[in-house]
């Protein structure tokens, strides 16, 4: 996984994935960096995703965080698949 964006100071950007075999996704839930829902990727950067995102569907949640003045701003998201 990648991301680009710009991250002002004060502000955050969080963002948690899941995977499933079923469309409506029930009963999976989101993760971050250490494979477990208390966790987060942030920033920028290129991440190796958990094993355990495994499925034919896929979801991300970002979480913007802001000061009274500036926000975060997710410039880009890709997903590399290897089948």
């Amino acid at each position: 996984m990648s991301l680009k964006s710009t991250v002002p100071d004060k502000t955050t950007l969080q963002i948690q994935l899941r995977a499933s075999n079923t469309l409506d996704m029930s009963g999976v839930t989101w993760e971050g960096s250490d494979g477990t829902s208390s966790t987060y990727y942030e920033g920028f950067n290129i991440f190796n995703i958990t094993s355990n995102l495994i499925g034919r569907y896929f979801q991300y949640k970002a979480v913007f965080t802001s000061d009274t003045v500036n926000t975060p701003l997710l410039e880009e998201f890709i997903i590399n698949y290897e089948k």
